[in-house]
């Protein structure tokens, strides 16, 4: 991204724009022709040629003659900063959570310790999952079922029991 000095390294290749358009759909058309669009992806695509080739800077020659604004950081020292941080970043990933490298986050701070605090956080993924699926469960029973909310109570119960009696059996 940035050098050690300071200046930014240029692509060493500069293909047209429109070449690399008309390759990405071409290779897309033959991809669909000959039936790959499931097994596997195009090695090209049009939105990325587009992406890829258009700036991503503005001008603020208008904001500096009519608001009089002046950027407090120089582009120069964004870019140091920005690849700075990008290098510092890559660096910490392998640290995980788990291991309370970290600290405790703000969510862990205003839940606390608590069986409602271990299922909102993820802490036993296997016990959260549970309970998120058998809330889904009941609001479909109740709600999206089309019953009415005392036959929806009448059938889980009678659900609840039969489980009962089969598991004393």
């Amino acid at each position: 991204m940035c050098s050690p000095c300071g200046s930014i390294f240029r692509p060493r290749v500069n293909l047209p724009a429109k070449m690399l358009l008309f390759a990405a759909q071409f290779s897309n058309m033959i991809h669909h022709r000959l039936g790959l669009q499931m097994s596997s992806t195009p090695p090209l695509y049009p939105d990325a040629v587009y992406f890829l080739s258009h700036t991503r800077t503005f001008n603020i020659s208008k904001a500096r003659r009519q608001l009089g604004y002046a950027p407090t950081v120089s582009l120069e020292d964004g870019i140091m900063r920005t690849a700075a941080s990008v290098s510092e970043l890559q660096d910490n990933l392998g640290i995980s959570r788990k291991q309370g490298a970290c600290g405790s986050s703000k969510a862990d701070k205003l839940l606390g310790s608590g069986v409602a605090a271990d299922i909102l956080l993820w802490r036993d993924e296997k016990k959260t999952f549970s309970y998120i699926t058998l809330l889904f469960l009941l609001f479909y029973w109740f709600f999206l079922s089309d019953r009415t909310f005392v036959s929806s109570s009448a059938k889980i119960l009678l659900v609840i029991s039969l489980a009962l009696y089969i598991h004393g059996v």
